[in-house]
């Protein structure tokens, strides 16, 4: 499950636009920002194993969270993805992958 850290910081924002996707009434901004004034109500990071038969679940859980903490929407800030190892039997690969967004709130 991810991990919401509130954020105390109040300050008013002004995004420039981009290409947002809905995802059960929370909007995922990955490439841009929101047109309009928000502020950020908190960080939401997500830390999960990838790997063969390991379904991700990340986006609908982080927009869960979100929803949880009064956002209406997240941006993604960044990733990063890690080898943990490899099954000797079936020889797939292992990755724990770590996210992390700012979970917003529109004015």
């Amino acid at each position: 499950m991810p991990y919401f850290n509130p954020h105390r910081h109040r300050q008013i924002l002004q995004g420039t636009g981009g290409t947002p996707r809905n995802l059960t009434g929370i909007e995922f901004w990955e490439n841009g920002s929101p047109d309009r004034r928000y502020v950020v109500v908190g960080i939401i990071e997500d830390t999960r194993v990838e790997g063969l038969g390991a379904g991700s679940t990340r986006d609908q859980e982080v927009a869960q969270t979100a929803k949880q903490h009064g956002a209406h929407a997240v941006l993604f800030l960044q990733a990063a993805r890690d080898f943990r190892g490899t099954d000797p039997e079936t020889g797939s690969r292992y990755y724990s992958r770590w996210s992390k967004f700012q979970a917003i709130q529109y004015i």
